[in-house]
């Protein structure tokens, strides 16, 4: 049984990195309720759900505060007991990579929500090129991957909103008006509240269907390597504990914000492995306080680590790490990797299949291992963080973020550094 004892979570996103919340609340008790029986298996079919008894985390679990009302009032929201009345809102995408776009669509459901529309998936939208007809026919869009945002059939009242998902005086921030008195209850620093509402979204959006399932299960099994070793299907349930993620995010990201060497990444892999406790939860240009991560110090010393990247010579780079004076198990899935972020080119059909299960397959990798190395500019690295927190159960598990710089917040001002999540 998981422990229900009252300790601070360490998050970056809690007010002074180090908090817990209004434990008088309904809501903190309804997340401890989840913490002991865990997601539903055929709603949230992840493996880190399905065998989540096959291996014990270092760090006890913890989910993001307010995770269990927001999914069902998210639920309850989709999926009226009587369809008949229903207004219905449709979003049409602007064009963008994967993470950007799940985001969009998440923030779009915000808008739904506030405005007391069910979201819908349109069945054609000129910018939505993640789909594949020959794997998935008569589904439109993320339907072809995920489960169906909504049992209602849409008829009658459609809104229908494009690009930016902003109406009247919605804005592309703001959280449902349904989850205020949570927010107030929570730990959540208020500048951040729209990044909790990011990571509920993603949650109740990355819901793989039964297909998808099925052919991430085939392609782990096929692809999934460590030290050029394939691993065997037998073994590849889920991550062993105390794995290292470490997503290292190149491509044309440079154009956004900063990249950074893999030997970066190295760093933090090693410092965790040593067990170092001043590994701050927060840089300090942003923080509220000097919290630093606390965890076993034998926590990570297994030294294995899951790599997931777009470029090929980072890939090489980390191989060497298998023989090194001190080696790391490197564990990574064999693919065609290029460093031109290949969504970009990308069409319909076979390659956005290809784009979609590759990338589905090392996200939830990188939520069964036990800490990450990432960069929070990147919105790969938000979709790991917001499913960490809440899927995998494992908000003050370290996170570590080599970004650093403050990003725009907004136009024609200076970046600043408590916006290194700027949307």
């Amino acid at each position: 049984m998981v422990s229900t004892e009252a300790q601070e979570v360490q998050n970056h996103i809690y007010q002074h990195e180090l908090a817990r919340g209004d434990r008088s609340c309904p809501y903190f008790a309804e997340d401890q309720a989840l913490l002991i029986s865990g997601w539903n298996m055929s709603r949230y079919p992840w493996h880190i759900v399905k065998y989540r008894s096959d291996g014990i985390s270092p760090i006890k679990r913890e989910v993001l505060y307010g995770t269990a009302f927001a999914q069902k009032a998210i639920w309850e929201h989709q999926h009226p007991a009587d369809c008949s009345k229903v207004r219905y809102m449709a979003y049409y995408h602007a064009p963008s990579g994967i993470g950007s776009q799940l985001h969009l669509l998440g923030q779009a459901l915000a808008l739904a929500m506030h405005l007391g529309r069910i979201l819908i998936i349109p069945s054609k939208d000129s910018q939505r090129h993640y789909e594949d007809p020959t794997f998935c026919p008569g589904e439109d869009g993320w339907h072809c991957w995920f489960q169906h945002i909504t049992w209602c059939k849409p008829t009658g009242d459609v809104l229908k909103i494009h690009g930016t998902p902003e109406h009247g005086g919605f804005k592309f921030k703001d959280v449902p008006e349904v989850f205020h008195p949570l927010l107030k209850c929570s730990p959540v620093k208020p500048r951040v509240w729209f990044y909790w509402w990011r990571a509920q979204s993603i949650a109740y959006l990355i819901r793989f269907n039964q297909k998808t399932r099925s052919a991430l299960d085939q392609l782990r099994s096929e692809t999934l390597f460590q030290c050029k070793e394939h691993v065997n299907a037998v073994n590849a349930k889920v991550l062993d504990p105390g794995t290292v993620s470490a997503h290292v995010r190149h491509g044309f990201k440079f154009w956004e914000a900063k990249i950074f060497d893999f030997k970066d990444y190295v760093e933090q892999m090693d410092a965790l492995c040593a067990g170092n406790q001043t590994l701050r939860v927060q840089y300090k240009e942003v923080a509220e306080s000097n919290t630093s991560f606390s965890f076993p110090r034998e926590a990570y010393a297994k030294r294995a680590v899951f790599l997931s990247t777009e470029d090929p010579l980072v890939v090489v780079e980390a191989l060497k790490l298998c023989a090194a004076k001190d080696p790391w198990k490197v564990i990574y899935t064999k693919a065609d990797r290029n460093n031109k972020d290949s969504w970009m080119s990308a069409g319909k059909g076979g390659a956005a299949r290809r784009e979609v299960m590759l990338a589905m397959m090392n996200l939830e990798l990188a939520l069964e291992a036990d800490a990450w190395v990432c960069t929070l500019t990147s919105n790969w690295c938000r979709l790991i963080d917001e499913l960490r927190m809440t899927i995998a159960l494992k908000a003050s598990h370290p996170y570590l973020s080599l970004s650093k710089g403050g990003k725009i917040c907004e136009k024609n001002l200076p970046p600043k550094p408590e916006c290194y999540l700027d949307w």
